[in-house]
């Protein structure tokens, strides 16, 4: 790729940088050119050294021909090699350091590079690592095993055969000197002596047998003596052999037990010969000189083979020179070709990731926000691949800020309609939950919080069917049939135990066939509902009593008159009449004190409030009340302050007698069974962290039935046969008229009693 096809980076000059860069890559650029003529330069001298390596490598090897200088041109070629390495990576390293100092991502760089010198260096190391092991294994061949036996063998065999023949002279000419010495006087006859010798190279066959003195003076001669130059036998010869003197011969055998005489080699004779001291006193310092034919080829092939052999023994030990010189060979060029790949990598490497770099940064300015970031192509760039990777960033560039600038816009006005729908929500007074096509919980408004006593914002992303599962039914009809509005009452139990009725509609968002999401609005109308059931009760009692209470007092009068005056008169059976009278009295007073209840429940009056001593009420209320309930224990407040509150004294101790009949009521029938034995009814006296005060009346009974204690507080709901169910709603009524409540539960506290607990809550005074 040229330089005017790489793809050049406009990010403006604001800052200085791409002048900074310019001159970095100026500067890169000279540097590029130093390191390329340096690098070249190590590489021609490596070359050079490697080629006069191969050229005495070429000159052959010779046992004798000195090695030093070829493992000194290797050694020398890798310390070049290993300083140019070493150079190439230090560059490289700096190369890799400023393309990171400058951009981001030189993964793609080292990676190149890597696998470039993984691809060059990894075949050649394993091919000369084969190379090395083959000729390590056929220098072992050569020089070893069955090569080895077999020259040693043929150079054993040459040799013995002319140890043989040196054998047979020895022994033959130690046989003719034996019968020399024999002759005794006759030994000085030179005819006797010469007919001997003529004898001994006839029957022995002895190419020649001479008998000659030091001085090189021919006594006798036989054979074929007269070709030889006897005289050029030097006199240190025959000082050694009159040094080896006879010896004694195996008499069994008849092998004599040394060696006589010494072997010699007369001039331009391949002959074998033995120089022998003839021990007689008549032939004083006489030589034996005897000499065996050998035929020429012989000697020749066996000369042979000992210089071959020899020859193979040099190179045997030269061996591990040739390895060294071979391993180290192969290692200089394995290390010329990963330096190669190296510098083809690092330039390759460069060539590559530079735009792709260069395009890395931009693309970095772009995503932290500069959308104005755009690569440049020159003119005349190439059409290849990097250029068209350049158009597709700037097109990418183009479009991501249009987009940008239209999601901005579409941003701004859904934040605009979430404030207004947040805004909407807030002043809702019913709870609202936006959901989305999987039930999960995207936008609650604080109504929805309150009503359900829960930090629904906290769990946006959550199903609201996990959280909470009564609104489960609703909302599966609601995704059964989307296009219809659904509706229900749904009974919901608080954290605080307390149960609500919440009357709940689903509404489903649809776009066309498809579900957008689904809006759960929901309110609490259990006051609602208790207060129009009370309406309606109140309506009832109040019809009740003006009904009821007119006819009593006649039906009492008449009733209490009838006995007076006729139970003298009756004489049959006078009980049971008295008996029918005081029914009807007692059943009319009971009736009476109903109606009484329910008047006091339809027309419960204001209270007069002003500020009483609560703990002075509740005492006065105990002490009236303390024995009046058989087996029930009340326990009085002792040790307790004054707690003012605004209040009516007149109603809150009808409250609080209620309450406590209430509970000594619902004793009786576990005392009588047996279930407690001994009832126990504790008023006791709290005030809360609100400033609120909480006047509590705790039995240990079996307490309220659970299923019971949302409506317990209900006109005419009682658990008692002959209950009216007015108690607990006039409390009710009453607490809700001094601004407090009335809750109702079962002792579950470490200091309650674990029957019924009620509790009157009377506000935290103003101020």
């Amino acid at each position: 790729m040229s330089e005017a096809s790489l793809p050049k980076i406009d990010l403006g000059a604001d800052d200085g940088s791409d002048a900074d860069q310019a001159d970095s890559m100026v500067v890169g650029v000279g540097r590029n050119r130093t390191l390329t003529l340096f690098v070249g330069a190590l590489t021609v001298v490596s070359l050079l050294v490697l080629a006069w390596t191969g050229f005495e490598l070429w000159r052959g090897f010779s046992p004798t021909r000195p090695l030093g200088r070829i493992v000194s041109l290797l050694w020398f070629d890798m310390v070049i090699l290993v300083a140019l390495g070493t150079f190439i990576a230090v560059q490289g390293y700096y190369t890799w350091t400023d393309i990171r100092a400058r951009l981001s991502g030189t993964q793609v760089y080292r990676r190149v590079v890597l696998f470039l010198i993984v691809v060059a260096s990894l075949p050649t190391l394993v091919i000369s690592l084969v190379a090395v092991l083959v000729l390590g294994f056929g220098i072992q061949t050569w020089f070893g095993g069955a090569v080895s036996d077999a020259i040693n063998s043929s150079r054993d065999v040459a040799l013995a055969y002319l140890e043989e023949h040196r054998e047979r002279l020895n022994y033959q000419a130690s046989s003719v000197a034996e019968r020399i010495e024999d002759l005794g006087p006759s030994a000085s006859d030179t005819d006797d002596l010469q007919q001997l010798i003529d004898e001994a190279v006839g029957l022995r066959s002895l190419s020649s047998a001479n008998i000659i003195q030091a001085n090189g003076q021919v006594l006798i001669t036989s054979g074929l003596a007269a070709d030889q130059d006897l005289g050029s036998i030097p006199q240190s010869f025959f000082d050694l052999a009159q040094e080896i003197r006879p010896e004694a011969i195996d008499g069994e055998t008849g092998t004599q037990l040394a060696q006589r005489g010494i072997d010699i080699s007369l001039p331009g004779s391949d002959d074998l010969s033995i120089l022998i001291a003839l021990d007689t006193p008549y032939l004083a310092e006489t030589y034996l000189l005897a000499t065996i034919p050998v035929l020429e080829e012989v000697v020749a092939r066996v000369e042979q083979t000992q210089e071959a052999a020899s020859s193979y023994s040099n190179l045997g030990r030269a061996a591990e020179q040739y390895r060294l010189i071979f391993g180290l060979l192969f290692l200089v060029v394995a290390l010329l070709l990963v330096i190669v790949a190296g510098m083809a990598g690092l330039r390759f490497a460069l060539w590559l990731t530079t735009p792709l770099l260069e395009l890395t940064r931009a693309a970095d300015r772009l995503g932290s926000g500069d959308l104005s970031t755009r690569v440049s192509v020159s003119d005349d760039a190439a059409g290849d691949e990097l250029t068209t990777l350049s158009h597709t960033f700037n097109g990418m560039a183009n479009q991501i800020e249009a987009q940008q600038i239209e999601l901005l816009r579409a941003t701004d006005e859904a934040d605009l309609r979430r404030r207004f729908s947040e805004a909407v929500l807030s002043g809702v007074s019913r709870g609202v939950i936006g959901l989305d096509s999987e039930l999960r919980i995207n936008l609650p408004n604080p109504r929805a919080n309150k009503l359900v006593d829960f930090r629904l914002e906290k769990h946006v992303g959550t199903r609201l069917t996990e959280l909470f599962p009564v609104f489960g039914d609703l909302l599966a009809r609601a995704k059964m049939e989307p296009t219809t509005l659904h509706a229900d009452d749904v009974l919901y139990t608080r954290p605080d135990g307390k149960v609500r009725t919440l009357q709940t509609t689903v509404v489903t968002e649809m776009q066309g066939e498809s579900v957008l999401g689904y809006v759960l609005t929901f309110d609490d109308i259990t006051d609602f509902l208790s207060a129009q059931r009370q309406a309606a009760w109140s309506d009832v009692a109040r019809r009740i009593a003006h009904e009821i209470k007119n006819p009593l007092t006649p039906i009492q009068l008449s009733a209490e008159r009838l006995k007076r005056r006729y139970l003298k008169q009756i004489e049959d059976s006078p009980e049971v009449f008295q008996t029918c009278t005081d029914t009807i009295i007692t059943q009319v007073g009971d009736i009476a004190r109903m109606v009484d209840e329910f008047s006091s429940f339809a027309r419960m009056p204001a209270p007069r409030v002003d500020d009483h001593n609560l703990v002075e009420i509740a005492r006065r209320v105990i002490s009236l009340q303390g024995n009046s309930f058989e087996g029930v224990r009340l326990e009085d407040l002792t040790g307790l302050e004054p707690r003012e509150v605004v209040c009516d004294p007149q109603l809150v101790s009808q409250s609080l007698i209620n309450l406590i009949k209430n509970a000594a009521e619902a004793l009786q029938p576990s005392i009588i069974d047996g279930s407690v034995s001994d009832g126990l009814i504790r008023v006791s006296l709290q005030q809360t962290d609100m400033g609120a005060t909480v006047l509590t009346v705790n039995d240990n009974g079996t307490g309220y039935p659970a299923d019971l204690l949302p409506k317990l507080a209900e006109p005419y709901v009682t658990t008692r046969e002959k209950g009216t169910g007015l108690g607990l709603a006039i409390v009710k009524k009453i607490m809700e008229d001094h601004g407090g409540q009335l809750l109702l539960g079962n002792g579950d506290g470490p200091d309650d009693l674990p029957g019924a607990k009620a509790q009157m809550i009377f506000p935290a005074p103003a101020g």
